[in-house]
């Protein structure tokens, strides 16, 4: 939420409504009209004042106008003042549920909402705000039948209704019905790109990926910087073994969103499948800035440092992810791994393609100690099962190879 000017942070009513200060000119209704909230509810507040104090729909109205501003606090202070000048007011109740909602209180926005579609069952409004709660709470029969509810009493269709009546229905397993949802939503509006995207989604999920990705393109096409549809056409693409046109979906993806780890650790997975180890890792650092608490970020990037003979950075990137996360025997399987293609290749490179056990376990007892892995607290099994792991062979002949091909 953008941060308010703090002159217009509301005191308690008792201070506003006792203080003086300087009054504005401009008529509210006219402040209103020409897009200044602001003025408008200094004038409302100051016609309030002027008044006595004592009038709910004055009250009301800077409740909401302070609602359509942002600022919740001020909001639900007036509307809650306007509740107690005049209790029962359906319209009041709607707007303090809203802010409710806004706030992430969805509890309270639905006590508030529940008794409201209860008294008035034609008001397609209440359902339909009912129907956006329950969905947030993740409640998919709520939302499902409340959005059908306000869709059937509804002077005209809506489009993002039938958006968020299709998601319930597919949370709910239910894909005709959502496909149906979807469908009526692209066709009272075809130019949103949401409900195309929510179809793709929706094949994507069932296993229909030629329909998904006709469906991702044509929410790209009507919307080119929807990051979530370039995300997840991009990791179909790559799915279904389009490396290269993955690529360049998700690298126009990740121009519009670099902070978004998620997305760039799928660019360099698809950079790695092409074999462009250096713009994979370089992708997987990016990574691991902006979400250093995954692990498989963690994971992919040591895998490619490795797959470079970068072991350093490799047993660096692992141990930070163990020591901010509780070590699980993947992890530690994963560190060994690397330690020991990093002793096996040090020993190799240092005797010119020789290898001497007794140096081996030496080499890799110091590295194990360095990386905080004292082989008294692990398993007993995971040295072993490292060893017997056929993915190290790969490493260790790479290992074999890198030390050969250089000059002594």
């Amino acid at each position: 939420m953008i941060a308010l000017r703090t002159w217009w942070r509301v005191l308690p009513v008792a201070l506003v409504l006792g203080c003086g200060g300087a009054r504005t000119s401009v008529p509210p209704d006219l402040a209103e009209e020409r897009g200044d909230l602001g003025g408008a509810v200094q004038a409302y507040r100051e016609r309030f004042e002027a008044t006595g104090a004592t009038d709910p729909d004055l009250a009301a109205k800077v409740g909401q106008l302070s609602l359509r501003r942002g600022d919740l606090a001020e909001a639900e202070t007036w509307l809650g003042l306007a509740e107690r000048l005049r209790p029962g007011d359906p319209a009041v109740s709607a707007a303090i549920a809203r802010a409710a909602f806004l706030g992430g209180d969805y509890a309270r926005a639905s006590e508030r909402l529940r008794p409201l579609v209860t008294r008035f069952p034609d008001n397609a409004d209440y359902h339909a705000e009912l129907a956006r709660v329950a969905f947030a709470r993740h409640d998919d029969a709520e939302a499902a039948a409340e959005a059908d509810l306000a869709l059937q009493h509804a002077s005209t269709p809506d489009a993002t209704l039938y958006t968020l009546l299709g998601q319930a229905q597919a949370r709910l397993g239910r894909v005709e019905l959502a496909e149906a949802a979807f469908d009526r939503a692209v066709e009272v509006a075809p130019d949103d790109a949401a409900p195309s995207y929510y179809l793709g989604r929706l094949y994507d999920g069932i296993g229909l990926p030629a329909r998904a990705v006709e469906m991702y393109e044509r929410a790209l096409r009507l919307s080119p910087g929807f990051v979530d549809a370039s995300r997840d056409l991009g990791t179909l693409l790559l799915t279904e073994g389009d490396v290269e046109r993955a690529i360049l979906v998700l690298e126009g993806a990740a121009a519009l969103a670099p902070d978004d780890a998620g997305l760039l650790n799928n660019l360099a997975v698809a950079q790695r499948q092409a074999g462009r180890l250096a713009d994979a890792r370089a992708s997987l650092e990016k990574a691991l800035v902006v979400g250093g608490d995954s692990r498989a970020i963690a994971v992919n990037l040591a895998d490619t440092c490795v797959s470079q003979g970068d072991f350093a950075r490799a047993q660096a990137v692992l141990v930070d992810a163990n020591r901010r996360n509780v070590t699980r025997r993947d992890d530690v399987l994963e560190l060994e791994k690397i330690l020991v293609a990093r002793a096996y290749h040090d020993v190799f490179c240092a005797r010119s393609g020789a290898f001497d056990h007794a140096a081996f376990r030496a080499r890799l007892a110091v590295l194990r100690r360095d990386a905080g892995l004292d082989e008294a607290e692990q398993p007993g099994a995971v040295l072993p099962a490292v060893l017997a792991d056929e993915s190290l062979k790969h490493l260790l002949d790479e290992a074999n190879q890198r030390c050969l091909a250089t000059p002594k």
